[in-house]
């Protein structure tokens, strides 16, 4: 469960004095895996980036500008073989590929997030994997993606 892990996650870094100490988690990756409520798996990725220098405020937009064109549906029975050839065997400046997967439930059970745990875990300094509720601008867009609609973010 999608809440399971963030509990998890907070409890790793809780102190002996009660005190809560969390890194920051971004909720946007290079790589993002949706999930949606009948288990078909979509995708979208940005292009990685630059790595800059001077001042930031480490804050992440509220929306990514994120477009139907931009969401790919994966068949079913081919999302390691996608995942290979498009996340893995991709060129990466940082050293590492950063993964997001969106469900669309609080649970997930699909051998694809399976198999992306089990990877995390055995390449730990080459992947960074969170798994996320999609967000709402994540469900929105895929849902005039689904419908053939004219998306226009900018109309509500």
């Amino acid at each position: 469960m999608i809440s399971k892990e963030d509990s998890l996650y907070k409890a790793s870094f809780k102190k002996h004095d009660g005190a809560l100490v969390i890194p920051p988690r971004g909720k946007y990756g290079r790589n993002t895996f949706l999930i949606d409520s009948n288990s078909s798996v979509y995708y979208y990725s940005f292009q990685e980036p630059s790595i800059g220098k001077g001042v930031s405020d480490d804050r992440e937009p509220d929306t990514i500008g994120l477009m139907p064109n931009h969401i790919f549906k994966i068949p079913a029975g081919m999302e390691r073989a996608f995942f290979k050839k498009n996340v893995l065997d991709q060129e990466s400046k940082l050293g590492w590929k950063s993964i997001i997967v969106a469900s669309f439930k609080d649970s997930v059970t699909n051998d694809f997030v399976q198999y992306l745990l089990k990877m995390s875990k055995d390449e730990p300094k080459k992947i960074s994997f969170r798994i996320r509720l999609a967000l709402p601008e994540e469900r929105e867009v895929l849902r005039y993606k689904l419908n053939g609609e004219h998306y226009d973010p900018f109309i509500k």
